[in-house]
């Protein structure tokens, strides 16, 4: 993690002087990893928010039952707290 130390043993230093530099590698490919998942997790929610308001109109039109409608909205609570 520790790209470079900036003095010599016995050196003197003052504020402000950069001492350490860290690698940024690992930070910029974490923070790479995590813009993917909140996309990928916004596009779920984006796809179980369609499919609920789907399942909200096939129900008030008699298509698909109270009970599966209400099915449908529990696993779609259960994705959204599981994500």
């Amino acid at each position: 993690m520790l790209d470079a130390a900036n003095f010599n043993e016995g050196q003197f230093v003052k504020k402000g002087d950069l001492l350490f530099r860290i690698d940024p590698r690992p930070f910029a490919a974490a923070l790479a990893q995590a813009r993917a998942m909140l996309v990928r997790d916004q596009a779920q929610l984006k796809n179980e928010n369609r499919d609920m308001t789907l399942y909200e109109h096939l129900n008030q039109i008699g298509a698909v039952s109270t009970a599966f409608a209400a099915a449908h909205a529990l696993h779609h609570a259960g994705s959204l707290y599981l994500s």
